[in-house]
């Protein structure tokens, strides 16, 4: 008879008796990832953010500063009002004080000039009369010298005296300023009638005031105009021809 093995009994196999998995052996060893803190980042990422931003507008900024054109500042107009007048509307000339007076021509020495319309009437002369006309005053023989007065025959304040002497320089005005209408006698102004060289004197005679036909305000006037010396005495009569002076000389016109 043939024996009959016993019957194997197989033994449970623990955990730590079992066989190491080689795989295993060979794996490295698996550390947890560290995670990083969420706040800090969050500060960088915006600190980035504001600092391009700031990059950006700095750069534009200077960009444009440079490269655009300066524009000129714009005047602010003027509004100037116009007047409108209506059809009934209408502005008044300003009046001419001399317009009603007498004109004396003297037509041999070229010039005219306005007096007053109560004076006597003195005859004008025409260009190349060689006599006296009739009615002047002897000492105004074709018109050299000429007076213009209230009083006239007789030749007292208020009165004008106009003389007249050709070919004259402007050297020779200047040197008449000198024996005459000049300083310190006469108080001087200078100035120009019709861009003609003009002077203006003024003095009160210290031997005229108080007496009756005179205030001793004394004016003389000095004109050269084309080799001309046009020289104008005026003595004042009373208070009330204060300014007629200045009202005779501003209607003294040349005929040429």
């Amino acid at each position: 008879m043939e024996e009959t093995p016993p019957p194997q009994i197989e033994t449970p196999v623990t955990p730590a008796e079992s066989p190491p998995n080689p795989i295993e052996l060979n794996q490295e060893p698996i550390f947890p990832k560290p995670k990083l803190p969420l706040k800090p980042i969050l500060l960088i990422l915006i600190g980035l953010v504001i600092l391009s931003l700031l990059v950006a507008l700095a750069i534009r900024y200077f960009s444009f500063d440079l490269t655009s054109p300066t524009i000129p500042s714009v005047p602010t107009p003027t509004i100037t009002p116009t007047l409108v007048l209506s059809p009934e509307s209408t502005i008044a000339p300003t009046p001419d004080s001399t317009a009603n007076w007498k004109i004396f021509s003297n037509g041999n020495y070229l010039y005219s000039i306005k007096y007053s319309p109560d004076w006597p009437t003195v005859p004008s002369i025409e260009p190349g009369q060689k006599t006296r006309p009739i009615g002047l005053h002897e000492a105004q023989l074709l018109g050299q010298v000429v007076y213009l007065s209230k009083h006239l025959p007789e030749v007292k304040p208020p009165y004008l005296q106009i003389e007249s002497l050709q070919y004259q320089s402007l050297t020779d005005f200047e040197n008449k300023q000198t024996s005459g209408c000049s300083e310190p006698t006469f108080t001087v102004t200078k100035s120009n009638l019709y861009n003609a060289p003009l002077i203006i004197g003024h003095r009160v005679s210290p031997d005229e005031p108080g007496q009756p036909y005179s205030t001793g305000h004394q004016y003389c006037a000095l004109i050269f105009h084309k080799n001309t010396i046009y020289i104008l005495d005026w003595a004042e009569g009373s208070f009330e021809d204060s300014g007629l002076f200045n009202q005779i000389l501003s209607t003294f016109r040349f005929l040429e």
